[in-house]
């Protein structure tokens, strides 16, 4: 469920990056009602940050001509308490959480109608 008062003010490529975060839990889940042996027995948070992320930036980097970095970073939004998100380095993560707020503030990124 999405929390609108969160995405009140956000871009349109931050509401997109939550969108595919969200389809990729209902994903994960269709999956493993399907077939259980197919997902890795991680939480869905650490399989969508070590399987999914560069997907989701390369697909945001394509259809918004974001930098790399920008779109990576929009796809680390809501990984923070991920066992990989903990690997990267602490001026990394700070860049990550400065670029989501921007774009959280609409700031950053196109404006929604």
């Amino acid at each position: 469920m999405f929390n609108t008062n969160a995405l009140n003010n956000s871009s349109e490529e931050y509401r997109v990056a939550v969108f595919f975060h969200e389809v990729l839990h209902a994903y994960l889940a269709a999956l493993f009602v399907a077939d259980p042996s197919v997902l890795p027995n991680l939480p869905d948070h650490d399989t969508i940050a070590y399987n999914y992320v560069t997907v989701l930036s390369l697909n945001l980097h394509y259809m918004y001509g974001l930098d790399i970095d920008e779109a990576n970073a929009l796809a680390w939004e809501g990984l923070r308490e991920t066992a990989f998100w903990d690997l990267r380095p602490e001026s990394i993560k700070n860049n990550i959480t400065a670029i989501n707020q921007d774009h959280r503030l609409g700031i950053r990124g196109h404006k929604c109608k």
